[in-house]
């Protein structure tokens, strides 16, 4: 029994060290390791890293880069972010615009008028996110209740590039943020990307079933 055990930790090691992109190819970020949702980019293979695999490791090495990540090219965009869509079953209207989301359908901001701040304007805080940028007023209607709060768009590209979480403003919010933002209290939900080792948002909402914004 030790013997097998002793032969496939030797198996194991074999192929991770065989593993060219996985042991090479620097740091994993979790843009490589996450396994893109509906409607966000497909992940690039790094063909340099595939066809090093096959040429001197496969299939073992393949299987391991693939399951890592390692193998993907890494997501940092270099391009602004300036289209968005809510991947969700409710619509945004703007209070002072005259603007409405709906579900799945594809919007640019510039084409909308609305603002990107640079990415410094938001930040997280314990507790959700703060923004000295401009935000905008908006009403979702969730479960035939409606929900007031404010909305901001932050830049993605150029200092503000990083791992980012799609290559459009995905706009969705968990059902725990709908509830936190009951009986006058308030909530608030983004997505970020990570540059530098800092979280910076790409969107916010702020919610509540009041008009405290």
């Amino acid at each position: 029994m030790k013997k097998i055990i002793t032969g496939l930790m030797l198996v194991i090691t074999m192929a991770y060290m065989s593993s060219c992109a996985t042991i090479l190819g620097g740091k994993i970020s979790e843009c490589q390791k996450t396994t893109p949702r509906a409607g966000d980019s497909k992940r690039k293979v790094n063909v340099g890293w595939l066809l090093t695999d096959i040429i001197f490791a496969a299939p073992i090495a393949l299987l391991v880069d693939f399951s890592t990540g390692a193998i993907y090219h890494n997501c940092t965009y270099s391009v602004p972010i300036e289209t968005g869509s809510i991947k969700d079953n409710f619509t945004i209207k703007f209070l002072d615009k005259n603007i409405e989301l709906v579900p799945n359908v594809f919007f640019n901001v510039k084409d909308q008028h609305l603002i990107e701040n640079s990415c410094d304007a938001g930040h997280l805080v314990p507790g959700g996110f703060q923004s000295s940028g401009v935000t905008y007023k908006i009403t979702i209607v969730h479960n035939n209740k409606t929900y007031y709060g404010r909305i901001g768009f932050y830049k993605v590209a150029d200092e503000c590039k990083g791992e980012g979480v799609a290559s459009f403003y995905r706009i969705a919010i968990p059902e725990k943020s709908f509830i936190d933002a009951n009986e006058g209290s308030q909530s608030c939900w983004g997505e970020f990307t990570i540059g530098g080792g800092v979280k910076r948002p790409t969107w916010i909402i702020w919610l509540s079933d009041v008009q405290i914004f």
